[in-house]
């Protein structure tokens, strides 16, 4: 049991509590499915992804410091905790407090899933671009897979403007990197802001420039998955299908 004040109130985390939880709303048919598409360390109650975002939104309200220093200082026991921890750090508002946290989360990240949809939650990266690009740039250099994957999917939710186009795909040209769980963000980068800068998308595969310089083409599986991407997707006309992306 951890206690913490906040506005003369007492805030308790009991993490049997949560455990039992988890163990309540665990979905054995959706843990078959997820353990099918997506590898993980940590143990999967199978607990559907909605319903993570509403304990989420439940933590936050009644005070999340607790719950984020249990786990800093005994570890991640399951995805699921993993996960609300990320889901979190989305729901910060306050800088310092989420560069406190975030190293936490990007030292236990394993797995595609918790990447993206703690990425698609960041929203404070996208109400601070210009102050978190470095961050992600860092992201990009570091030597852990997920955490690339982590940056550009951040790029991809938070950074998807056609003022920030230009480096996202810069960034995409620079990593030359065929492992699957990056490789498969930059050709979803690639797809994504193709609906908001298609030329400079394709001057980028077909050409390998962006953001005004000479970069150099993506390597040839990032390509060949960003072709398949655009085909498949329903935001790219049947006419650049045809011109473009036939593979």
């Amino acid at each position: 049991m951890i206690k913490r004040k906040k506005a003369n109130e007492i805030v308790l985390f009991s993490y049997p509590a949560f455990v039992q939880e988890l163990e309540h709303l665990a979905d054995p048919a959706y843990r078959k499915f997820d353990l099918g598409i997506m590898k993980t360390q940590y143990y999967f109650y199978g607990v559907s992804t909605p319903k993570l975002k509403k304990m989420a939104t439940a933590i936050f309200k009644t005070g999340c410091l607790p719950f984020l220093e249990y786990a800093e200082e005994n570890g991640f026991d399951s995805y699921e905790q993993l996960m609300i921890f990320g889901l979190l750090l989305g729901k910060m508002k306050d800088g310092e407090e989420l560069e406190e946290h975030i190293p936490y989360f990007l030292e236990a990240v394993d797995n595609w899933a918790i990447c993206d949809q703690t990425a698609s939650a960041m929203r404070f990266f996208s109400k601070n671009r210009e102050e978190y690009l470095d961050f992600i740039y860092a992201c990009l250099e570091d030597d852990r897979p997920y955490v690339r994957r982590f940056a550009f999917s951040c790029l991809i939710f938070q950074f998807k403007t056609v003022e920030y186009a230009g480096p996202a795909l810069a960034a995409a040209l620079e990593n030359q990197e065929s492992l699957l769980c990056v490789s498969s963000a930059k050709a979803w980068l690639f797809q994504t802001f193709y609906t908001i800068v298609p030329e400079e998308v394709r001057l980028a595969l077909f050409q390998g420039i962006a953001n005004g310089q000479m970069i150099g083409l993506p390597d040839e599986k990032t390509k060949k998955r960003t072709l398949q991407k655009m085909r498949d997707s329903l935001r790219v006309s049947n006419e650049d299908k045809q011109l473009y992306f036939r593979g």
